[in-house]
């Protein structure tokens, strides 16, 4: 299940900001994240010094009923 967002609410999928959840029949297994071209700044200057990605990965390695 890929969920999509307009964060900036222009009436545009942002492409840049993506969640994936792995789902089975006990639920949710698996969570991905990933936000695309991040600015970096830094204190001496107001524009952007460079930019990430970052990603983060939620996976479910036990379940008890």
């Amino acid at each position: 299940l890929q969920w999509l967002f307009d964060i900036d609410n222009n009436g545009e999928w942002d492409e840049n900001f993506q969640i994936i959840d792995y789902l089975n029949e006990k639920g949710l297994i698996k969570r991905t994240l990933l936000s695309k071209d991040l600015e970096i700044f830094s204190s001496e200057s107001p524009e952007p010094v460079g930019y990430f990605d970052a990603m983060d990965e939620y996976i479910l390695s036990e379940i008890n009923f």
